[in-house]
């Protein structure tokens, strides 16, 4: 994929977001095989190098339930065996989790930092953290369950994920434009037209600067443009094709003069 965003990512920012890509694509090839306890692991590896792909994990356990529940069981517990093994060696009680609790309440320039940002004036900065995360939390909650009520989903589980994805990637307070390369790898192979349209549109505006200096007003734009665009062309996409013309009416019977 000639993609500016991957190029600039992966092989020149050297980001392990790589392992995602990787991760999901060998996850769904594993899942083909019919090998669902192995694509468990997989995403669970992926997991461990970045948790944002725990939530390709959280809608393929939810998927393996649907279709067989010792399945679920199973691909769940080597999950959590999985990660508590690769944390052992480096547990040192609750303060090893500290670092990650303090930069979950951080924010930036993402479009979730910059509700944030604003709330913060009215409010204070604790509270608009918790209403952001809540408001995020149940986003990304209500994507899962819409996908995972529609046919299909437990055999295959994929556009649900890369829709989740990509929710996680709008609702996020932290913007890091080098975790959509994951979303985007499993837009590309397994997202509806809008998913698509809205990842690849995403991968471009991402990277755009415009905030005019830091200003209030710039950050607006620049958020706008990173975000109102792919929305749009999400949009666009999810629209039913319109059909070339109506079909001509059928003239009414004639009464024969004779």
């Amino acid at each position: 994929m000639w993609s500016p965003l991957v190029i600039v990512s992966l092989p020149l920012g050297g980001h392990a977001d790589v392992a995602v890509v990787a991760a999901v694509l060998w996850a769904i090839v594993a899942n083909r095989r019919e090998r669902p306890l192995l694509a468990a692991v997989i995403l669970t590896a992926a997991s461990l190098i970045k948790l944002y792909a725990g939530i390709v994990l959280f809608v393929y356990l939810i998927a393996l339930e649907r279709r067989h529940a010792a399945t679920a069981i199973r691909a769940g517990a080597a999950a959590v065996v999985g990660t508590v093994l690769a944390w052992l060696p480096f547990w040192d009680g609750p303060s090893t989790l500290s670092g990650l609790a303090e930069v979950g309440g951080r924010a930036s320039a993402s479009l979730g930092g910059q509700i944030q940002l604003a709330l913060a004036g009215p409010l204070d900065g604790d509270t608009a953290r918790l209403l952001v995360r809540l408001a995020s939390i149940a986003t990304l909650a209500a994507v899962v369950l819409i996908m995972a009520r529609r046919p299909g989903f437990a055999e295959d589980p994929w556009p649900a994920a890369a829709a989740a994805f990509l929710a996680y990637i709008a609702v996020t307070p932290w913007f890091l434009y080098w975790h959509l390369t994951g979303p985007l790898a499993l837009a590309m192979v397994a997202g509806s037209p809008a998913v698509r349209a809205a990842a690849l549109t995403f991968s471009g505006t991402s990277m755009l600067t415009a905030s005019f200096g830091g200003t209030a007003w710039g950050r607006v734009v620049q958020t706008s443009l990173r975000y109102g665009l792919p929305i749009a062309a999400g949009l666009r996409a999810a629209r039913p094709p319109e059909t070339e013309g109506t079909r001509p009416r059928s003239r009414p019977p004639q009464r024969s003069s004779t």
